[in-house]
C-alpha cells in the first residue's frame, strides 16, 4: 500500500503542500490538465527550484488573470459539482472546504449570514485544495500521515483585524481535529500554518497516528519567506506498508474487573469513553471471587488519550485498579469518503485487500438520522448507500 507522510518542518500552506507534491514526482502538465476540469481558464501554474536553508525545494504559485475576484462558498461548491473530476475527488475537495467553512463560521459568528471568505475566497484557494487532492490520486497514495504542526508567534493583521499569528480559523481546526502542535523559540514571529494547509491535512490524516513505513522518495515544497535560522519547507515522504497490516505501537488495552457498579453506570461510562475517541469499548460478564457476578470492562485506545480514559474509569466506577498492555493488530486497508445521495451526505468506509473491494460500510449515525427523519427502514438506507458507493467506485476505476 502506498502512503505519504507530511513532514511539517518550517510551515504548512496549500502552496507548500502542492510544491512538495510536484517535488516528489507529480507531473505538472498532468496536474494542470486535471485542474482544467474544475477551472478551464484564467490561470497558469508556475514552479521553480529554490533553497530554504540547506534544503532544495520546489516553489509553486498560480498566476491568476483576475486575482482580485472574491468567491463565495456557493461559488466554489458550484465549480466543484460542475467539474468533470472523478466523484471521489469532488467529495474530498468538498470535505476540505467544509472544514474551512466550519472553522470560519465558528470564529466569526457575527458573519454567519455572510458567505464571503475574505483572504480564502480567491481562485488560488480552490486550485490549491483541488491540486492536492488530484496530486494524491496521481501518485496513487492510499493513506496520509503527518508530523506535528508548528504554532505561530506574535500577531498579524488581516481583514478581521489584529489577531494571533495562528489565525483563529487555523486554531479552530487544531482544536476540532486534535492536531498535535509544537512551539520553538528559534522560529521568528509570524504565521506558520494557514487555514487551507491545516484543513487539507486534517481532512486526510486520521488521529495523527504513529506510522512505521519503508520510504521510497521525498520532496519539499517551499514557503515564500526564506529566514536564516530555519528551513521554511514542508516535506512529503512517499513509502509503502504491508497491504494487510501495519504495526500500531500506540494501541493500548485497558481492562478492569467490576462487581459492585450497576449496569446503568457501566453503560454511562461506555458512552463517556467512546466520546473521547476510543477505538472500542466492550463489557464481558465474568464470575469473580466468592462467586460474585461481575463484568470485565475492556477499552482499546490510542496511547495519547490513555490518561483521560483512566481518569473517567476511576471517577465513574468502583474499581481500584486498571490493567494495561500494548496490543499489536492487523488492519485491512480502508478508504473513507462521503457520497451525495437524494437524502444528503453520508460517510462510507470501503475495505480493500490488495486492491480488491471486500466490504462497504455506511456510517451508522448518518444513515440513522436519515432513516428517522424520512421514516425509511435503516436497512433500505444502507442498501442505497452501498449501491451508490459501488457506482462511484466503478466510475473512479474507469477514470
Amino acid at each position: 500500500m502506498n502512503i505519504a507522510y507530511i513532514d511539517v518542518l518550517g510551515g504548512l500552506s496549500g502552496d507548500m503542500l502542492l510544491g512538495a507534491l510536484i517535488d516528489v514526482g507529480v507531473d505538472k502538465n498532468s496536474l494542470s490538465s486535471e485542474l482544467k476540469k474544475i477551472q478551464p481558464s484564467g490561470w497558469k501554474i508556475t514552479s521553480k527550484k529554490c533553497r530554504r536553508g540547506a534544503i532544495t525545494a520546489s516553489s509553486i504559485s498560480f498566476d491568476i488573470n483576475n486575482s482580485q475576484k472574491i468567491y463565495t462558498w456557493d461559488d466554489f461548491d458550484a465549480k466543484i459539482i460542475k467539474s468533470s473530476l472523478p466523484n471521489s475527488d469532488k467529495s474530498k475537495i468538498k470535505g476540505i472546504f467544509k472544514i474551512i467553512e466550519t472553522a470560519e463560521m465558528k470564529v466569526h459568528s457575527e458573519e454567519k449570514k455572510k458567505t464571503h471568505l475574505h483572504e480564502l475566497g480567491t481562485l488560488d484557494t480552490l486550485l490549491d485544495v483541488s491540486a492536492f487532492v488530484i496530486g494524491l490520486r496521481l501518485l496513487e497514495v492510499s493513506e496520509l500521515y503527518s508530523s506535528s504542526f508548528p504554532i505561530g508567534n506574535g500577531q498579524f493583521v488581516n481583514s478581521h483585524g489584529a489577531m494571533s499569528s495562528t489565525a483563529l480559523a487555523t486554531a479552530s481546526i487544531f482544536l476540532d481535529y486534535k492536531v498535535p502542535i509544537r512551539n520553538s523559540y528559534s522560529m521568528p514571529p509570524g504565521e506558520f500554518v494557514t487555514p487551507t494547509g491545516a484543513a487539507i491535512v486534517s481532512y486526510f490524516v486520521e488521529n495523527f497516528k504513529i506510522i512505521t513505513f519503508i520510504p521510497t522518495k521525498v520532496g519539499y515544497g517551499a514557503g515564500d519567506k526564506n529566514p536564516d535560522n530555519y528551513s521554511n519547507v514542508t516535506g512529503i515522504w512517499l513509502g509503502k506498508i504491508d497491504n494487510l497490516s501495519e504495526e500500531k505501537k500506540s494501541i493500548v488495552l485497558l481492562e478492569t474487573n467490576i462487581d459492585d457498579t450497576s449496569g446503568e453506570i457501566i453503560g454511562h461510562v461506555q458512552k463517556l469513553i467512546l466520546k473521547k475517541g476510543c477505538l472500542d469499548v466492550w463489557v464481558t460478564p465474568i464470575q469473580m471471587k466468592k462467586n460474585r457476578p461481575g463484568v470485565l470492562l475492556s477499552v482499546l485506545l490510542d496511547q495519547s488519550i490513555e490518561s483521560e480514559i483512566v481518569e473517567i474509569i476511576m471517577r465513574e466506577t468502583s474499581t481500584l485498579g486498571i490493567r494495561r498492555r500494548f496490543i499489536d493488530r492487523h488492519l485491512a486497508y480502508r478508504e473513507k469518503f462521503s457520497i451525495t445521495t437524494n437524502f444528503g451526505e453520508i460517510q462510507v468506509k470501503v475495505k480493500k485487500i490488495n486492491g480488491e473491494i471486500i466490504q462497504i460500510n455506511p456510517e451508522y449515525d448518518d444513515c440513522a438520522i436519515i432513516a428517522n427523519s424520512q421514516g425509511i427502514p435503516l436497512r433500505q438506507i444502507y442498501d442505497l448507500v452501498i449501491e451508490e458507493t459501488k457506482k462511484i467506485i466503478q466510475i473512479k476505476s474507469k477514470d
